[in-house]
C-alpha cells in the first residue's frame, strides 16, 4: 500500500473514532446501537465494510466515506443538536472538510484508475 493511501485510510479511522467519541460523549448513538458495545460493534462493522471497498476499488471507499460525512454534517447543522458559538465552524471542520477532502480524493483516484484502463485498452 502507499503511502499516500495509508495516510487517507488514517483518516477515515480518525473519522470513525471522531464521530464514536461524538456519538459517546452526547449519547447519542446508546438507544440506537446498545450503549457501548453496540457501538463497538458499529465500529467493527464499519472497518470491516471499509476495508471490503479498499480491497474492491478504493475509490468507493473514499466516495462513500465522503458523502456520509457531509450528509452528517448537515445532519448536524440542521438538527442543531451541538449548542454553542463556535459549533457550526467545528462541525464543519471537523466533519465537513475531511469529507469534501475524502470526495476529491475519489474523484481524483477515478481519473487515475480511467487513464490507466486507456492506456492499457491502446
Amino acid at each position: 500500500m502507499r503511502k499516500v493511501h495509508r495516510v487517507i485510510l488514517a483518516g477515515i479511522i480518525g473519522f470513525i473514532v471522531t464521530s464514536v467519541v461524538y456519538a459517546w460523549l452526547t449519547g447519542r448513538f446508546g438507544p440506537y446501537t446498545g450503549g457501548a458495545p453496540g457501538t463497538w460493534l458499529l465500529v467493527v462493522g464499519l472497518a470491516l465494510i471499509s476495508y471490503s471497498l479498499y480491497q474492491i476499488r478504493p475509490s468507493l471507499l473514499f466516495f462513500g466515506w465522503g458523502f456520509l460525512g457531509l450528509i452528517w454534517t448537515v445532519f448536524l447543522l440542521v438538527s442543531g443538536s451541538l449548542e454553542g458559538v463556535f459549533s457550526e465552524f467545528l462541525t464543519i471542520i471537523l466533519f465537513g472538510l475531511p469529507s469534501a477532502g475524502l470526495l476529491m480524493v475519489a474523484v481524483r483516484l477515478l481519473i487515475e484508475e480511467g487513464r490507466r484502463s486507456n492506456e492499457k485498452a491502446s
